[in-house]
């Protein structure tokens, strides 16, 4: 079980890594609106988001709670680790991680 716990800490650090890396990413892309209508610069990628600034906010604020969940999920998967407990804990912070990242991707890509 302790394998599984420090298996299972890598994994969620690793998606809260990626997660925030990619709403840090998402925080300096102009929504193509903006870009558009010349409020906002073209970036030097030539990328820009799809849906309103709105729809960024509610993807953001989704994805940076379920980077935050993933972390404490990784952290909580140590003490699982270390010492068999908290289960309970362990297992809403997964379902919390897993549950804001894929809101935060369903609504990102509708």
């Amino acid at each position: 079980m302790r394998l599984f716990g420090v298996v299972l800490a890598l994994v969620m650090a690793l998606g809260a890594l990626v997660m925030a890396i990619t709403m840090d990413d998402l925080a300096g892309t102009p929504t193509c609106s903006a870009v558009r209508s010349g409020a906002a610069a073209i970036p030097s990628d030539r990328k820009c988001f799809a849906g309103s600034e709105a729809r960024r906010s509610a993807v953001l604020g989704m994805g940076i709670a379920g980077a935050a969940s993933a972390a404490a999920a990784a952290v909580l998967a140590v003490a699982f680790a270390l010492r068999g407990g908290p289960v309970r804990l362990l297992a809403a912070a997964i379902a919390l991680a897993l549950a804001l990242v894929g809101l935060s991707i369903l609504v990102g890509a509708a």
